[in-house]
């Protein structure tokens, strides 16, 4: 049995997260001890709040604790807000630091767009065999700021195409819920746990 923790850092959205996972048989527990971020196979940085708040917890040394983790064969999953952190900084709080897994800075929408991008969405072009299944599929968004391209998969509002996937050795950020997405994300986070 996979064992998957949800960091809390202050967060939303986080029991609905772990629900997903137990749907699908996985031992999951919302911690932010780290002794269990070190224990765990799979850290999940859940998808609600804002990146000063979680780019704060990780500079407390939530960030060591899971940079040590990953070195140790450990995976990440981002989803969101906790995609965002992956990268070096966002618009959204200038003069915090993300984790710089991913290089660039997360984007706000321009101006005079719907925003937040909420609602149902799907994957528009994947550069990733293992994404090709999800392609077309419909997938829940709901952010105000998102990342650029390139990445695994993109998706577009408004004539705008952001990374909705991206995946680096053991580190993945999706911009999508998969825990509010109903089937097609239960199977995303079904992949997710198989990951090698």
């Amino acid at each position: 049995m996979k064992r998957v923790l949800i960091l809390n850092y202050g967060a939303g959205n986080l029991f609905s997260v772990a629900r997903a996972f137990e749907a699908l048989g996985a031992l999951s527990e919302i911690s932010e001890e780290p002794y269990k971020i070190l224990r765990a196979d799979l850290v999940v940085l859940p998808g609600v709040g804002h990146f000063s708040v979680l780019a704060q917890s990780l500079e407390k040394g939530l960030g060591g604790t899971l940079m040590e983790r990953l070195n140790l064969g450990g995976k990440i999953l981002g989803i969101c807000l906790g995609m965002h952190i992956l990268y070096e900084g966002s618009q959204e709080a200038p003069g915090f630091r993300g984790m710089g897994i991913f290089p660039g800075e997360v984007l706000a929408f321009p101006q005079g767009m719907r925003v937040p991008h909420l609602g149902w969405n799907t994957i528009r072009e994947t550069s990733a065999d293992w994404l090709r299944d999800f392609r077309g599929k419909r997938l829940y968004f709901a952010h105000s700021y998102y990342c650029p391209p390139p990445g695994d998969a993109t998706t577009e509002h408004e004539g705008i195409d952001f990374a909705s996937v991206i995946k680096q050795d053991r580190v993945i950020g999706i911009q999508f819920h998969p825990e509010k997405s109903g089937p097609e994300g239960l199977e995303f986070l079904r992949r997710i746990l198989s990951w090698k």
